[in-house]
């Protein structure tokens, strides 16, 4: 603990104090960026070799990786300039100050899914409120890639203990995300899979062309494998009344389905 104490010293002298959102936002805004970004990289590094010997402090570093990730203006990839750097507080190590705050957000979370510290915490309130800037430029399609925010989405989708905590801002996210990126598909496709979809109807028509567009390259990888079971899904879900589709969904969810027949029995054809 006195570790602990020692490193947050320089940033904050009542460690302690840090569990609260406002006061980690205020040390984190009267903070250099670089020593934000400094004690975040470390933060994940101690979170990584200490592991549950810190679980106590994990409320204070959720905390100021909270505040770090959302203290920063929305910048999307190409927006970023080389010659930014040379600025105090420039995109580029906004970009870098927040990704660092968001891998240390997910280690911690994975880490401490289960912990009752964390349980004990109000972390729809703590994380996607906050967040709630960036989660929304996800929905409307971000960058290409797997943003660092969608990993922290990610790890609450696939834990047990964190997945009541995945709300519509966040299931926004990864469906805005799916026609780009690889990594939202497949959390996606997770969720229809182990069947916890009822947030996922409101994005349906995304969801559905983002499935049919990964299965229209086949069947022959694990995602695309993992496409078809969760397209399944969606059709079982309409024909069940529990999913309403427009009309237009529902062709395109036929006409995937249909093709796929066509495919399988071409195969057996030959």
């Amino acid at each position: 603990d006195e570790f602990i104490r020692l490193m947050f010293r320089a940033f904050c002298e009542d460690v302690d104090a840090l569990e609260d959102a406002e006061t980690a936002k205020k040390a984190v805004s009267s903070n250099t960026p670089a020593r934000v970004l400094g004690l975040c990289t470390l933060l994940r590094a101690v979170v990584a070799k200490l592991g549950f010997k810190i679980e106590k402090r994990a409320p204070a570093i959720l905390s100021v990786c909270v505040a770090a990730a959302a203290g920063d203006s929305i910048v999307e990839d190409e927006e970023l300039d080389e010659d930014d750097d040379d600025q105090d507080d420039s995109p580029a190590k906004q970009k870098r100050r927040r990704v660092a705050a968001l891998q240390c957000l997910r280690d911690l979370l994975e880490r401490f899914a289960a912990s009752q510290v964390l349980r004990e915490m109000d972390l729809v309130a703590r994380l996607w409120t906050p967040l709630s800037d960036h989660l929304a430029a996800l929905s409307r399609g971000g960058a290409d890639g797997t943003p660092a925010l969608l990993k922290v989405v990610a790890v609450c989708c696939r834990s047990d203990a964190l997945r009541s905590i995945v709300d519509e801002r966040c299931v926004a996210a990864l469906a805005g995300c799916c026609p780009r990126s690889s990594f939202a598909l497949e959390e996606v496709c997770h969720l229809l899979i182990i069947e916890d979809d009822a947030k996922l109807e409101t994005h349906s028509s995304l969801i559905i062309k983002a499935l049919g567009g990964q299965l229209s390259k086949g069947t022959h990888t694990q995602l695309q494998r993992r496409c078809l079971s969760a397209l399944a899904r969606v059709g079982r879900l309409a024909a069940d009344g529990a999913w309403r589709l427009t009309e237009s969904d529902a062709d395109e969810l036929i006409g995937c389905l249909c093709a796929r027949l066509k495919t399988v029995g071409s195969a057996h054809d030959t």
